[in-house]
């Protein structure tokens, strides 16, 4: 039978305590919990005894006490111990040092150790194990006061306040605290005690100490992996939402206020594009560490998307202070030298309970004056307001409407002439979106705008026009006309479909329409942002195939001169604003004059469009752009129209110089 012993200091120091593990050699006997000697033998002294000698000089009686309260007891060393039922029990004359030993290794290498706090004189004392949890040598233990001081705060804090309450009712404390080491380590440990009383008054309390920095740490790291976003260090979106939750019920408790404010970095995509992801991931970081800095302790900054963050206000005083700190954060977004060159961030606030009372409600009202925000230009902050909710729901109508529009099929091809201004030659059309409402009449694609920014949507609407462009493509040319290549509107959404080239040339095939024929036109802003590798590489495809790429509404986008050089494409459009700007203001005809300048230079071919009058006509044919569009030769025609204009026009050519009334009447 196999034993095991520690001896803990008492205030009585001639009763101490041995706690034994008892075996019969095979068997634990776990209902043996203690072994109690009554001797005045000096702690130090009785630690250098084995068993043996104890019982040989000392003759102690040991008493065995069972956790039902029965004593067993024997008088010499080799005596057999009874129990009720008979069992017999022996204690093993191992040596007490080698057991002392046994333990203090087994402390040491477990990280735990024992500790007692006489009441009395405020020493503490402390087993081996302990001093290697607090990186000190062997020896003395501290005062208590003294030891305090490897307590950080917060713990320090903690643990006087389970001392005094296990002092007033002995309850036990188990508690998670961090330390700094006498080494200088942050640790954290487990310590569990309670107070032992000597009738009934408190003499000392008593416990363990555990280093669980180890599971601790993975426990933290577990956290962070779930709670926290790991490119800003913010909380992300799961851990939002549970704040935001909790802001609520406890504002809602003590009838406070909340603001919620979404953020959207504006230029995100232009700078992954243009410098790279590693400048992308920098910005985030940069208004992470913005936003963690400009929130007070209890508030929460999360990163919840890709671009988008949120801050949870707690106990706003009014709508002006929420707003104030909106503005602020924006102006060191924008001004700071780690922020790329025009960062821009919008933002949408909404206040609890004034806008919405549940998390989900107030969410999507900051999301309302998030939109609101985009819409109104980058960089934009909006306070949510009832009329936003009004303009969604007209969103939502007009999606409705357009899916109905799709199913019935009232969405069609309109087609606007390219004219050549030497000659009136037509050189092209450009196909445009209409909408043929049964009560509405013809509509144009302004009132489409929420259609076309769905992707789904969108896609759909652009092969119902695709195949209508293409059907009358093929008609014209078993009719034998020439009208040159006819322009194909596609929107950015289309063009980061990595299918999109492949299955816009499949149609075009099946209608047994020349690639030739056509032409795809993109905007500016298409080129930069997510997805501009995929619409590249469609690009890229197509121009293999034979159609030719227009870059549409030239100079007002955020596109780079670079992809003139490195997209091909052939044509360029100038803008409708800049040639109708170009009367009152010389600098739209210095931008014109500069952008004639730059496609006669690329050998690219160049369009005017929204050409109302004479004027701008003369005007740009002097300067050398020989193309173009717009009301002063035809609106956009339907396709009987077109068909009209081009048998009427053999060989095929319109004069603006002396349009006669007739062809404008065609037009009606």
């Amino acid at each position: 039978m196999h034993s095991s012993a520690a001896p803990i200091n008492d205030s009585d120091d001639k009763k101490r305590r041995y706690f034994f593990s008892l075996t019969d050699g095979a068997n634990s006997i776990s209902d043996c919990n203690g072994i109690e000697l009554c001797s005045d033998v000096d702690a130090r002294d009785r630690a250098m005894l084995n068993a043996e000698d104890i019982v040989r000089r000392l003759n102690p009686t040991i008493f065995v006490t069972d956790v039902r309260g029965r004593t067993i007891y024997a008088t010499s060393f080799e005596a057999a111990l009874k129990e009720s039922n008979g069992r017999t029990l022996r204690i093993s004359n191992a040596s007490w040092p080698e057991r002392e030993a046994m333990l203090v290794q087994t402390e040491i290498l477990s990280g735990v150790g024992g500790w007692a706090l006489d009441l009395e004189t405020r020493q503490l004392t402390w087993t081996d194990g302990t001093f290697s949890v607090f990186d000190l040598a062997v020896g003395t233990a501290p005062q208590y006061r003294a030891s305090l001081r490897f307590f950080t705060a917060n713990s320090r804090s903690a643990l006087n306040r389970a001392i005094a309450k296990t002092i007033r009712d002995s309850e036990r404390f188990d508690l998670e605290l961090k330390i700094i080491s006498a080494s200088g380590i942050s640790k954290w440990i487990r310590m569990v005690g309670q107070c032992e009383r000597d009738s009934g008054v408190a003499t000392r309390i008593c416990g363990i100490v555990a280093d669980i920095s180890a599971r601790t740490l993975s426990q933290q790291a577990s956290w962070r992996l779930a709670n926290q976003d790991s490119l800003t260090g913010l909380a992300n979106r799961g851990l939002f939402q549970k704040q935001l939750a909790t802001a609520l019920k406890q504002a809602k408790r003590e009838i406070k206020r909340v603001a919620l404010v979404l953020l959207d970095l504006d230029n995100l995509k232009v700078v992954n594009d243009t410098q790279g992801h590693t400048a992308g991931d920098t910005l985030l970081k940069h208004v992470g560490a913005l936003l963690g800095a400009s929130i007070r302790d209890g508030d929460t900054a999360a990163r919840i998307g890709g671009d988008e963050f949120a801050l949870i206000l707690n106990d706003i005083e009014s709508d002006l202070d929420t707003v104030a700190l909106a503005e602020s954060i924006q102006a060191r977004i924008r001004g700071t030298s780690s922020s790329p060159p025009n960062s821009r961030v919008s933002l949408g606030i909404a206040i609890f309970p004034d806008h919405d009372e549940d998390a989900e409600g107030l969410l999507k009202s900051a999301d309302l004056a998030l939109y609101a925000a985009k819409a109104a230009g980058r960089g934009a902050l909006c306070l949510f307001s009832p009329e936003m909710r009004l303009n969604m729901l007209k969103k939502v109508i007009a999606l409705e409407s357009a899916r109905n529009a799709l199913r019935d099929g009232q969405f069609t091809a309109f087609y606007q002439p390219l004219v050549t201004l030497t000659s009136g030659a037509i050189a092209g059309f450009e196909a445009l979106l209409r909408w043929v409402h049964p009560d509405k009449g013809i509509l144009t694609p302004g009132v489409l705008q929420h259609a076309l920014d769905d992707g789904e949507l969108s896609a759909a609407i652009g092969v119902v026009v695709l195949d209508k462009v293409l059907g009358d493509v093929r008609s014209w040319m078993e009719q034998g006309f020439s009208f040159g290549r006819v322009g194909i509107n596609v929107t950015p959404l289309e063009l980061r479909q990595s299918h999109f080239a492949r299955q816009f040339l499949e149609r075009v095939q099946t209608y047994g329409v020349s690639a030739t024929s056509l032409e795809i036109e993109v905007t500016e802003n298409a080129l930069v942002g997510r997805g501009s590798d995929l619409i590249e590489a469609n690009l890229r495809q197509l121009s293999a195939a034979g159609v030719t790429i227009a870059l549409d509404d030239f100079g007002t986008g955020y596109g780079s001169l670079i992809h003139l050089r490195q997209l091909p494409i052939s044509t360029l459009k100038i803008d409708r604003a800049f040639v109708r700007d170009m009367k009152d203001a010389p600098h739209a005809k210095a931008i014109v004059r500069a952008l004639i300048t730059l496609a006669r230079s690329l050998e690219m071919k160049l369009v005017a469009e929204g050409v109302e009058t004479q004027e701008q006509a003369d005007f740009l044919l002097h300067e050398g752009c020989t193309i173009a569009q717009g009301f002063l030769f035809n609106p956009a025609l339907s396709s009987a129209q077109i068909v009209q204009i081009l048998a009427r026009a053999a060989p095929t050519h319109i004069a603006y110089q002396s349009m006669p009334p007739s062809v404008h009447e065609l037009a009606k």
